[in-house]
């Protein structure tokens, strides 16, 4: 009888390996995912933090080109708010009322 007999192991750098008690695909296949090529460089993003409460964030837009995109964060949770692009270099959040907390701008 096997050692892997029934057991499905994966590795994926950097963790440690992690046995998985799972019917392999076929008997006496070990997986093992390899990582790929990095990817191309990418334009970078910054993040805008708004310490003071406001219910209109003006934020500098310093990529030279339009984000892909804004990512509002108000303490640990994310949300959903109005978000306008009036030029290239300017990017306005807009709130019912006033908040702090974090733009992740890509």
């Amino acid at each position: 009888m096997s050692l892997l007999s029934g057991v499905v192991m994966v590795a994926a750098p950097p963790q440690v390996p992690t046995i998985v008690a799972a019917p392999p695909a076929a008997p006496g296949v070990l997986v093992i995912p390899a990582i790929g090529p990095a990817g191309p460089a990418g334009d970078g993003g910054f993040t805008h933090t708004q310490s003071a409460p406001a219910a209109t964030w003006t934020i500098a837009n310093t990529l030279g080109r339009y984000p892909a995109s804004v990512l509002v964060v108000i303490g640990t949770e994310q949300v959903l708010t109005d978000i306008e692009f009036p030029d290239l270099s300017t990017i306005v959040v807009t709130f019912a009322s006033p908040q702090s907390g974090r733009a992740e701008i890509i």
